[in-house]
């Protein structure tokens, strides 16, 4: 979640002040949409990582965490999970709407 909030503010800095309001609101947008993410992501990270160490998959529940750490996050060919909840839809709508303006 972190890493694509770090990419979410570096995407560029905008050169005027109409330009740096649409920025700081797709932050915000982008933000709404991480928590909302992780807020669905969490508790079946959580289940991984009991399932994890009551399979006796790893050793240690540090392994078995650090097994799940990205667990929702796009990997390979699976895409990252809950994209189509309503924040994100807001907010890949509202960045679409400005793209489109310039």
């Amino acid at each position: 979640m972190l890493a694509a909030l770090i990419v979410f503010a570096c995407l560029g800095a905008p050169a005027s002040g109409a330009d740096r309001s649409r920025a700081d609101i797709q932050r915000e947008l982008d933000a709404a949409c991480e928590q909302a993410r992780e807020a669905r992501i969490a508790p079946l990270r959580r289940e991984k990582i009991e399932t994890c160490m009551k399979n006796g998959e790893h050793e240690s529940r540090e392994a078995c965490e650090a097994e799940y750490s990205h667990f929702g996050q796009r990997a390979g060919k699976r895409p990252a999970m809950f994209y189509d909840l309503p924040e994100c839809v807001k907010a890949f709508d509202f960045q679409k709407s400005y793209r489109r303006a310039d």
